[in-house]
């Protein structure tokens, strides 16, 4: 079971005061619960997710659900998406997550994308030059992690008050 709700604490690189603020781009959050965690209780999954649009040789992508992980250093894009998007390939490597089996490994490309982030009200960020890890498969999500994000937006969510956004420094 899935439910939009925007979300906790303010991650804010560093802002010195003359710093200006300018586009404020919405942010909401889905909940899942996840019964199989415990036979006694059921467990409820949160996820920051933001709409994001990618570059294309058209123009630009439809607008994409992702994650936004503050936790994930480097995005991730799912084959389907990076294939039909602007994508210059700078190298390749294996991501893997807390387990170290090589089982567990996800064989990726690395390269460079053109994103935006959008919102419900038709808030548009300037265009992002984003390094991505580019799966060779569609078994992973969509994630934009903080790797050329953070640098220039401030994150601020807090599930209690449902209040989530990006906002452009």
């Amino acid at each position: 079971m899935l439910k939009r709700k925007p979300a906790g604490p303010c991650f804010t690189p560093h802002i010195s005061g003359a710093d200006i603020m300018s586009t404020r781009i919405n942010l909401h959050f889905i909940e899942a619960i996840l019964s199989e965690l415990s036979d006694d209780e059921e467990y409820l999954l949160t996820r920051l997710m933001g709409w994001v649009v990618f570059k294309t040789a058209r123009g630009w992508s439809i607008p994409m659900d992702a994650i936004i992980d503050t936790g994930a250093h480097t995005s991730i894009l799912p084959k389907s998406i990076w294939k039909v998007i602007r994508t210059k390939k700078t190298g390749s490597f294996d991501i893997q997550g807390i387990s170290s089996k090589k089982e567990c490994r996800v064989p990726c490309g690395v390269g460079q994308i053109t994103a935006q982030f959008i919102d419900e009200l038709g808030n548009t960020s300037k265009e992002l030059k984003i390094t991505a890890f580019l799966a060779l498969t569609d078994e992973v999500p969509l994630i934009i992690g903080f790797k050329d994000i953070l640098s220039e937006f401030k994150a601020c969510f807090n599930q209690k008050k449902d209040i989530a956004f990006l906002e452009e420094i």
